[in-house]
């Protein structure tokens, strides 16, 4: 499958989506310590990691 079919199967419901909603990803293992991304997203109150895929975690603001 290509991005466009999987992204089409998400929107339709067909699939689920795996970052689980995510707005924002990274790789820890290559950015730069206690970067922009660390200090904004990561470390943030504001944002949970709500999947990991491979080495790239995924963070989506939390809802209060």
């Amino acid at each position: 499958k290509d991005a466009m079919g999987i992204a089409n199967e998400i929107i339709g419901g067909i699939s689920k989506d795996p970052t689980n909603g995510a707005g924002f990803y990274w790789n820890p293992k290559h950015s730069t310590p206690n970067g922009w991304y660390e200090r904004n997203i990561a470390k943030s109150e504001r944002y949970a990691k709500v999947a990991t895929i491979g080495e790239h975690e995924f963070h989506a603001e939390v809802k209060a």
